[in-house]
């Protein structure tokens, strides 16, 4: 925003990077998994999408799933420190980030009998750990009454399970 200016443009700028990192990703992955045809297809597919409208804005869907796929590439291919810090990455910019530890311990399980280095699981495991601290003191600094996202009172909504919404949704069609 210094360079730039305008808080907007630059994450405007930002978005459109990280769409053009991630196109290029799953481009490569659909080839490894099918064709160059299917790759085609699938990004047309992912980009005339209605919801694509959040990868090509100002928001942070596509550096979120950059991080998130190279997170899942270094789980496959088990290079540790790397997705400790991609992980690391998708919590600054989102918490839902934490729910990359997941697949990442399903892949230490899986690996298990091979020699990991002690190191690279305690850099795997604090990265993550630091960056949740490091998101939660930006949400209470920022003046958030709710440090935890449980709720976003500036947009009046909450957590809720999923059939709580389908539920509302229908008693608000018989209303």
């Amino acid at each position: 925003a210094i360079i730039i200016g305008n808080e907007f443009i630059s994450a405007l700028i930002i978005s459109q990077m990280g769409l053009y990192v991630l196109v290029k990703l799953l481009y490569d992955l659909f080839c490894e998994w099918g064709s160059v045809l299917v790759a085609r297809w699938a990004i047309v597919f992912l980009l005339i999408f209605p919801s694509s409208f959040f990868l090509q804005s100002a928001y942070t869907e596509a550096t979120f799933m950059v991080f998130t796929i190279l997170c899942l590439k270094a789980v496959q291919k088990g290079t540790w420190r790397w997705a400790g810090f991609w992980v690391f990455c998708a919590i600054l910019i989102r918490l839902q980030g934490v729910a990359l530890l997941l697949p990442m311990a399903w892949g230490l399980w899986q690996s298990r009998r091979k020699n990991i280095k002690l190191a690279d699981l305690i850099f795997a495991g604090l990265l993550p750990a630091l960056a949740s601290g490091i998101y939660i003191l930006i949400r209470a600094m920022s003046g958030d009454s709710s440090a935890l996202p449980l709720t976003e009172t500036t947009l009046h909504a909450r957590m809720a399970l999923p059939w709580e919404n389908l539920i509302y949704s229908v008693r608000y069609l018989y209303d």
